[in-house]
């Protein structure tokens, strides 16, 4: 008896440690993703290049994903690639608010799309901890948690701006987080 209410804490755990993660990595992503291009144009870099950059983000993330899915299947280090994607990410935030050059815009674009680029490898823990019976039950609980706490983020964003006209305190939000 002992050891079955260990698993279930065990799991339980995974539960909520996934599910924070997930809610606080999708929130990054979301208001980065839809706010980008005004971002960009804050930090200096034209609109027309802007929409460029985030074209190009999305191309660079698609071999990336099939690089980083391979690479953790063939390591069995996917909680490695996911935290190393994420300090990344995080590292690539802070970049985009001190940059003050088009290159640092540019390396942030290249850094944001290698964060994004770990988001399949997250998915696959799902099964690798709780397996293919209850996957799609997970993440239908997963969907419902982490939407209620992602769907302020970029309102919140597009508010600070409005009323600040800076995007500054939205940014370090996001990257404490």
């Amino acid at each position: 008896m002992g050891l079955q209410a260990n698993a279930s804490r065990t799991t339980e755990k995974a539960f909520w440690v996934l599910t924070i993660a997930t809610t606080f990595r999708l929130m990054v992503i979301n208001v980065l993703s839809l706010h980008f291009v005004p971002i960009m144009v804050w930090k200096g870099m034209a609109e027309p290049q802007a929409a460029v950059a985030l074209g190009f983000m999305s191309l660079l993330g698609i071999p990336l994903r099939i690089v980083l899915g391979y690479l953790g299947d063939r390591t069995g280090s996917k909680h490695g690639i996911i935290a190393a994607g994420m300090v990344l990410g995080t590292a690539g935030i802070v970049a985009l608010q001190l940059a003050t050059d088009q290159w640092q815009l540019w390396l942030f674009v290249v850094i944001f799309a290698c964060m994004q680029s770990v988001i399949p490898l997250n998915w696959t823990l799902i099964g690798d901890f709780f397996g293919r019976k209850s996957y799609a039950t997970i993440r239908g609980y997963m969907a419902f948690i982490y939407t209620l706490g992602i769907l302020p983020a970029p309102s919140l964003a597009g508010w600070i701006w409005d009323t600040q006209h800076t995007y500054e305190p939205a940014i370090w939000g996001i990257s404490a987080s």
